[in-house]
């Protein structure tokens, strides 16, 4: 009987693929969530009504369990940043020779290892909450020194909420009196919703997310980018609005993601993560405000696992909807330039009524490929379409037959 088992933290819709994935290799499947009614509870093996906040209650539900299903745990995963405490107690709980991860949970501990290469803004990270209460004055000379450094532009942020709760613009100039005034009560009520809290000098530039994927062979993976156009502050809840998914143009330098290669490769030596950077770029200046460990790509498993790299009947993207006007077609993730993509190109466009690489026509490949494409084996997309149902099927028993030498 198999009894492996896998944790989810937070089964939405946007989960569904991965949980098929599990059903399919015939993982038990143990899922949290707060809604009695998340679309993926159907997919899972036991459902646990709990806030993912809640770890006391968590740990005493899923001791029983374990216990009583002799399941083994052998990973778990979270949606978003705010589930990460839990994962971290769960690996460490059930997982042999795990180790508490500080670097993705805690984003003042990112943001001391990021600024020792340049990749963040200037930031001040206050005391605990009972320290800031007795020297409450003290520390607010503090922080309005750091704001004027900053040209009286910085936020405050906490340590690990989501959706942007617990930030406070202050980009305004005002004098130490006033923002003492304006300011001393809302910073420390912020704890209530972080035990840490940190300022933020302000960077300018256009939002963007990198997912990456690192190998326990230390291979680290960055997919395409997505770029955010509207950030909204206003609200309960403050939020990044409007996703859009573009191509792999050079918006970020190489040496970049080199970087950013080394710091992964540091932090999560020798083992597997996946999480998503989210970063402000302008020209050559590149701010990185945060690294969580949640993943915008919702099919993970197929990426890691080889499974399905193939997908077709795409119709949601504006751009993408335009270029299928006919009934079939579809997109293939790629990485790495080599005589396989060379040979692929070419049989997908022998099959196909039409084909384009990241929004690019075909005509356009060679000169595309020499300037932008495959940056540090970044991940790429072919679109094309076809007349039948019967080329995909020739495209995709292709992909199948050759994806080991295409996904090596």
């Amino acid at each position: 009987m198999n009894n492996k088992c896998i944790i989810y933290l937070g089964g939405s819709i946007t989960q569904s693929i991965n949980f098929e994935y599990l059903k399919k290799k015939k993982y038990k499947i143990i899922l949290i969530d707060q809604n009695p009614n998340c679309y993926c509870k159907k997919y899972c093996d036991i459902f646990l009504n709990l806030s993912q906040t809640k770890l006391k209650e968590i740990i005493l539900s899923l001791n029983k369990i374990i216990t009583r299903k002799k399941y083994r745990v052998v990973d778990c995963f979270g949606i978003a940043h705010y589930s990460y405490p839990a994962v971290n107690l769960i690996k460490t709980k059930y997982i042999n020779n795990f180790k508490k991860d500080y670097f993705l949970m805690n984003k003042d501990t990112q943001k001391r290892v990021l600024t020792k290469y340049k990749l963040t803004p200037n930031f001040y990270c206050l005391p605990k909450k009972e320290l800031f209460k007795k020297k409450r004055n003290f520390y607010m000379k503090k922080i309005y020194n750091f704001y004027k450094k900053c040209n009286y532009k910085m936020y405050l942020k906490t340590n690990g909420t989501h959706q942007g709760i617990g930030i406070i613009k202050m980009t305004k100039k005002i004098n130490e009196s006033n923002f003492k005034k304006q300011f001393s009560k809302q910073i420390y009520e912020n704890f209530k919703f972080s035990s840490k809290l940190y300022f933020e000098k302000e960077a300018k530039g256009t939002l963007l997310n990198i997912d990456f994927v690192k190998k326990q062979n230390n291979q680290v993976f960055f997919l395409p980018l997505i770029f955010r156009d509207k950030v909204i502050l206003s609200g309960k809840k403050k939020y990044l609005s409007v996703f859009q998914y573009l191509n792999n143009k050079q918006s970020i330098d190489k040496n970049i993601y080199k970087k950013l290669e080394i710091i992964i490769n540091k932090q999560f030596y020798n083992k597997r993560a996946l999480g998503t950077i989210d970063a402000l770029v302008d020209g050559d200046r590149f701010n990185i405000l945060e690294i969580s460990p949640h993943f915008h790509n919702v099919k993970i498993h197929k990426f890691l696992n080889k499974k399905e790299i193939l997908d077709l009947y795409i119709n949601k993207n504006s751009k993408i909807k335009n270029f299928f006007k006919s009934k079939f077609g579809g997109y293939i993730f790629l990485h790495e330039k080599n005589r396989h993509t060379d040979q692929l190109y070419k049989f997908v466009k022998k099959y196909s009524t039409k084909t384009m690489i990241d929004y690019i026509d075909m005509k356009t490949r060679e000169s595309y490929l020499k300037t932008h494409a495959f940056v540090n084996n970044t991940f790429h997309l072919i679109y094309f379409k076809t007349k039948t149902n019967k080329q995909i099927e020739k495209i995709s028993n292709y992909m199948e037959k050759n994806k080991d030498k295409l996904y090596k």
